[in-house]
């Protein structure tokens, strides 16, 4: 007998209270993103529960449904803490919320307990509904919350990569033509320039992008050696989008268009930039996924069939001679 758990569950929870308690849980998730106007993440979240959602359905008769006390007991806790994280995050917004408005983005203590609420949410059902060794079947559903906020947690406690995004970006506009310098993070065009602070470095997008790697790798599986560098292709194709937004709102502000500039830079134009990097992302690895699949069946169409083995050819011929003797001696 198990320390945490009686050898067999014996507890258990109606599936309507199950989706109850999960429905509150993500409307409180979603509410607190839209008090903090955190569109991306919004977007990101749907598509991450959706998935999560789609797999859990999809295996939904296959699930050994059951819990037992002490694991009731921490599902209650972890509900109890979401409640908590919720009413504390929703303080420090009535606390700064006219820094929020103006897009400076909030605290990083805030960053790490908003990305913790939908695994910890999801800890909490699974707890109530299979137990503790029940959420190994599961696994998969956890994994993906755990993509969906771990990047972005990792992301704001990291390294900062402004100074690359603005090497990277002032090479692009040196290419494309413009007499750009750069003076450490300032990008300085004829008309004026733009200076790369940490949230327009594209971690952010790199984070999200990483997410979804690991997000479409437990969906939709690859074989072999691509799995494993899809991944490092989300993260290099979030940064090089984000340096092309940075090159953008640089060249906007030394034309003087300002109006331009915020919309690309705090207003719905961001939120473009990053769709445009889910988009390319997701269009990349269907088309991975698509030439796995052709090559697959080009390799079944030009396999040769396979012919009985010599032993078990001449396995059956002695048998039909042994079937044929007595009625010759008949």
């Amino acid at each position: 007998m198990s320390g945490l758990e009686a050898s067999s569950p014996h507890l258990r929870c109606p599936g309507f209270v199950l989706l109850a308690l999960l429905t509150a849980l993500l409307v409180i998730y979603g509410g607190l993103l839209l008090r903090y106007d955190d569109m991306a993440h919004l977007g990101m979240s749907g598509l991450f529960i959706l998935g999560a959602g789609t797999l859990l359905w999809d295996r939904r008769h296959q699930l050994t449904v059951g819990s037992s006390g002490p694991a009731v007991v921490m599902a209650a806790g972890l509900s109890l803490l979401v409640l908590l994280i919720s009413a504390y995050l929703l303080q420090q917004y009535s606390l700064y919320a006219d820094q929020i408005a103006a897009g400076q983005g909030i605290a990083k203590p805030a960053i790490l307990l908003m990305r913790s609420l939908p695994l910890l949410s999801g800890l909490a059902v699974g707890l109530l509904g299979l137990g503790f060794r029940g959420l190994k079947q599961v696994w998969r559903e956890l994994v993906i919350l755990v993509a969906l906020g771990l990047p972005g947690i990792l992301a704001a406690y990291t390294v900062d990569i402004s100074p690359m995004t603005a090497r990277f970006s002032t090479a692009l506009l040196w290419y494309a033509g413009f007499d750009v310098i750069r003076d450490n993070l300032t990008i300085l065009l004829e008309g004026g320039g733009v200076e790369v602070y940490a949230g327009c470095s594209g971690l952010e997008s790199m984070a999200y992008l990483l997410g979804l790697s690991l997000l479409c790798l437990i969906m939709f599986p690859l074989q072999g050696w691509k799995r494993y560098w899809i991944p490092l292709v989300g993260v290099v194709l979030g940064f090089v989008i984000n340096g092309f937004r940075v090159a953008l709102m640089a060249v906007l502000v030394a034309a003087g268009k300002d109006a331009a500039f915020n919309y690309w830079h705090t207003g719905d134009g961001s939120l473009l930039f990053g769709l445009a990097a889910v988009l390319a992302f997701g269009g990349f690895y269907m088309a991975i996924q698509t030439l796995e699949q052709s090559s697959g069946l080009r390799l079944a169409d030009v396999a040769p069939p396979r012919e009985a083995a010599p032993s078990a050819t001449l396995l059956a011929f002695l048998e039909q001679e042994d079937d044929a003797e007595p009625e010759n001696e008949a």
